[in-house]
């Protein structure tokens, strides 16, 4: 694990040689390197096209990268996607908080479809959108060993939960979806459960952070009597209180007599992010005034929990 953010631009030399390093040792064959993390590198272009160079040439051991944060985009996907189509061993790829927008997904989307192995997929924050989504869920129609995606907040919304319910019903590998705070509404929500009535292998669904309410809450309830397969939905920070939770729960149970997990639902929606983090600014530095000038913003208490 190599982390460097707090010391600047990554040494490109550095890490040319790294990757030349481990080439070298894995051409005789007596590597054991499973894991590679380059978390909060900023590996630029160079860095991207180095590292797609050690997945294609390097050892065969190599099972899990992580390249979140490393200020990469459309093109540094690009480079990097080379190296994925030459893998023969990577089975976990994470590469959130890069924004590689519509374009990066689609070279992401090109390896989707291709790949014989890769099982985890992280991407979560990349700024891929409509177009995007459309993109890496129409690759995953047809692929048959990704196990894990997460795709949080994205930005792609109902328009993007079409492509989501088509891999749904077609896709007979992937049990843990995420799509939490993509702004996915009773719209989006609908097509969604639609689609898991067809499905048999999904296990988990993020939903975290997104347009929900008991409406919403009422279709999943309709379609977990249909399925026999989804044992969590997670629903945390949406409109949906008891009634919806309520309304889910008698869906499952009268398929079958197994549990669902559900993140137990504010019963108001709470306070944006940028709003929570405006407030804790404010408290840190003039805790007294702030109580004075606001003492109460109406916002009703919180609570975390779990319900089966």
């Amino acid at each position: 694990g190599l982390n460097s953010r707090s010391k600047g631009i990554y040494d490109e030399s550095g890490l040319t040689d790294f990757c030349s390093s481990w080439i070298t040792i894995g051409n005789k064959g007596s590597s054991r390197l499973r894991k590679l993390n380059f978390t909060r590198c900023v590996l630029q272009g160079k860095g991207f096209s180095a590292i797609s160079t050690l997945l294609a040439n390097g050892p065969s051991s190599i099972q899990e990268l992580s390249l979140k944060n490393c200020m990469g985009n459309s093109e540094c996907m690009e480079f990097l996607c080379e190296g994925l189509k030459a893998s023969k061993s990577l089975t976990s790829l994470d590469i959130s908080e890069n924004r590689i927008g519509a374009v990066g997904a689609s070279h992401l989307a090109s390896v989707i479809g291709m790949s014989n192995r890769l099982r985890h997929i992280f991407m979560n924050s990349c700024d891929i959108g409509v177009e995007g989504c459309q993109s890496v869920f129409s690759a995953m129609q047809s692929n048959m060993t990704i196990e894990v995606l997460t795709c949080n907040d994205n930005g792609f919304g109902d328009d993007g939960c079409d492509s989501i319910a088509a891999t749904i019903r077609s896709n007979q590998r992937l049990k843990h979806l995420d799509i939490s705070e993509n702004g996915i509404g009773y719209d989006g929500v609908t097509t969604i459960f639609k689609a898991i009535t067809k499905n048999r292998t999904l296990v988990v669904l993020g939903l975290q952070w997104n347009d929900l309410n008991n409406d919403c809450a009422r279709k999943m309830g309709e379609a977990m009597a249909l399925n026999n397969t989804l044992k969590a939905i997670h629903i945390l920070g949406t409109h949906i209180d008891i009634e919806g939770i309520q309304a889910i729960v008698n869906g499952s149970m009268s398929s079958s007599d197994r549990p669902v997990d559900l993140d137990l639902g504010f019963c108001y929606r709470p306070a944006t992010r940028a709003r929570r983090e405006r407030k804790v600014l404010k408290d840190e530095t003039n805790f007294d005034q702030n109580a004075a000038e606001n003492p109460t913003d109406g916002d009703p208490v919180a609570t975390e929990g779990q319900a089966s």
